[in-house]
């Protein structure tokens, strides 16, 4: 299937390549957006078995737990950059509703809980904040601009530490 933009992959088109029929993907996914889903839970599996180094008596500090918290997923984005914008611009507002995306429910409370043991005036917002700056159209402008992945990984864990370690 060649596609040059993440809107142009219809279900149609997935069910063709699947080789079953629409209404198939329809009962098991109930949509398109569940579909997506569906694929980025399965992606997001390696992710999650990292989660357990994040946990308060893992012996790793708040603020590094956060750091590699927020590198696993930005890694996970930008090597999966198209799915991930596929989800994201499913709705009009996806930026808005990028929390009900299951990395963010997953993630957001956690580093609002991690940022909680900081003297961060308000870990709602800085948590929300830190998730956003890796949302696809961000990271699609900074990868057009020529940065490389490393660049974009190396900047993303400056913009966390000087959140984390400010006076």
């Amino acid at each position: 299937m060649t596609v040059s933009a993440p809107s142009d992959v219809t279900m149609d088109a997935i069910a063709s390549e699947a080789g079953v029929g629409k209404g198939t993907l329809f009962r098991a996914f109930g949509s398109r957006e569940g579909l997506l889903d569906a694929l980025i839970e399965a992606k997001l599996a390696p992710v999650h078995m990292v989660l357990d180094i994040h946990r308060a008596d893992s012996g790793v500090s708040a603020p590094e737990r956060i750091v590699l918290l927020l590198d696993q997923l930005l890694i996970f984005k930008l090597e999966n950059r198209y799915l991930a914008r596929a989800r994201e611009i499913a709705r009009p507002g996806a930026l808005r509703r990028a929390r009900y995306l299951a990395e963010f429910a997953r993630l957001e409370p956690l580093v609002r809980e991690i940022l909680g043991t900081r003297p961060i005036a308000d870990a709602v917002h800085v948590s929300h904040a830190l998730l956003a700056a890796m949302h696809a159209d961000i990271l699609d402008e900074l990868i057009a601009a020529g940065r490389s992945t490393d660049e974009i990984r190396r900047a993303q864990s400056a913009l966390v530490r000087s959140v984390l370690y400010q006076k």
